[in-house]
């Protein structure tokens, strides 16, 4: 496999929420949106019916008498979308996310799960847009900050062949990202993956070397660490000993 092929192998594994089985296309989102607001993030661009608003309000009534603040509510709607999400079923995902929207709007986690939801979707570009306003909301969230880097990632493939500076631009700006999250989570493998693979991407091998010491010694194992390692191989291949 050629350095640049492992690369994108390695980038596609890095992309946020595997999903066990996907019930949903994104054409078929955007055909079922225009009929159905619930669809869409924040119900945007969707004019809500008198009886829609009338059971928007009754929804968050019964959530709010449980006794749970606003935001815990939403955390735990939230919760539930990524659980939907994670077995594969898209619509009920993001109503969910929508529901947590309904209850507390400020909150960051849901814009992450709008964020996950499209990435479900493959669309990368909608992904970032959702994930870039939770960070608006909370600058230091580590998952946020995580995604929106998987994010950038995946769109400086996806151009890197005829765009190679701007492909540039958009790993550093990914690497600053996760540089921020690193400082707040500094063993999480995750992170320390995607910034080793930033490196190797921008062929810093010292860098890159650096990181992929830092991702073993805090437990990178499996996939990740087999692609991360092949990568490294062919882009910063060691001199033989004379």
């Amino acid at each position: 496999m050629s350095s640049i092929a492992s690369v994108f192998v390695l980038l596609l594994a890095l992309l946020p929420q595997a999903l066990v089985a996907q019930h949903l296309t994104y054409s078929e989102w955007q055909v079922e949106a225009r009929r159905d607001g619930r669809l869409n993030p924040g119900f945007k661009g969707h004019r809500l019916t008198p009886e829609q608003k009338a059971s928007n309000t009754e929804l968050v009534k019964q959530v709010l008498a449980s006794g749970a603040d606003r935001r815990s509510a939403s955390d735990h709607l939230v919760d539930l979308g990524r659980q939907h999400l994670a077995e594969g079923d898209l619509r009920k995902a993001i109503y969910r996310f929508n529901h947590g929207w309904l209850v507390d709007s400020s909150n960051a986690r849901v814009y992450h799960g709008f964020g996950l939801f499209f990435s479900a979707l493959d669309r990368s570009t909608e992904a970032g847009a959702q994930f870039a306003l939770g960070l608006d909301r909370d600058s230091s969230s580590v998952e946020l900050l995580r995604d929106m880097a998987a994010t950038l990632l995946d769109e400086q493939r996806k151009i890197r062949e005829e765009k190679p500076e701007r492909a540039d631009t958009m790993v550093k700006a990914a690497l600053h990202l996760l540089l921020r999250a690193e400082q707040q989570v500094p063993t999480d493998t995750t992170v320390l993956l995607r910034i080793a693979t930033c490196h190797v991407v921008l062929k810093q091998c010292t860098d890159a070397r650096t990181w992929t010491e830092r991702y073993d010694k805090a437990g990178g194992k499996g996939e990740p660490r087999t692609l991360l390692l092949e990568s490294l191989r062919q882009t910063c291949p060691v001199a033989p000993d004379r």
